[in-house]
């Protein structure tokens, strides 16, 4: 795990976030929703064969947090959202409030705040809206309980 110097993952960039029923949306907005919340953020493709292995073992996470102050945000960095749409539809995501495609991914402001590079990635935001973690563990890794555990102490 990498540890960041406490940098805001709020951003003021013109990068949009869309749902399911295509409604638009910024970064700052999403994180606002979850001020007082730890969040794990979950960077992931429908094209990415690990990314999507992973999301049963998110889903698990959030059954067991799900009375705990930790939000689960799946940002998505596919370029097509059709596929993205058949992808969430595929793994319950569909209905699932905190699920986002990123328009324009390569040229985002998003891309380059968090430096992503290959997914899937894991990031922890804590509740002040600040990066902590910015190569978190996997969802099947089970030292993410250990890490999310102590961010409720």
């Amino acid at each position: 795990m990498l540890l960041t110097t406490r940098k805001t993952a709020a951003s003021n960039s013109g990068d949009t976030f869309i749902r399911a029923d295509k409604t638009e949306t910024n970064f700052s907005t999403i994180l606002n929703s979850f001020k007082g919340q730890v969040v794990y953020l979950d960077i992931w493709a429908s094209w990415c064969a690990p990314c999507r292995s992973e999301i049963p073992a998110a889903a698990k996470l959030r059954e067991k947090y799900k009375d705990k102050q930790i939000q689960f945000l799946y940002i998505s960095i596919d370029n097509n959202f059709n596929l993205w749409d058949k992808a969430i539809n595929q793994e319950g995501l569909n209905e699932f409030p905190n699920s986002y495609l990123l328009l324009d991914f390569e040229n985002s402001d998003f891309k380059k705040k968090f430096r992503v590079g290959p997914i899937p990635r894991y990031l922890i935001i804590d509740i002040l809206g600040n990066v902590i973690i910015s190569e978190a563990p996997r969802p099947s890794e089970e030292s993410l309980t250990q890490v999310l555990d102590d961010f409720l102490k």
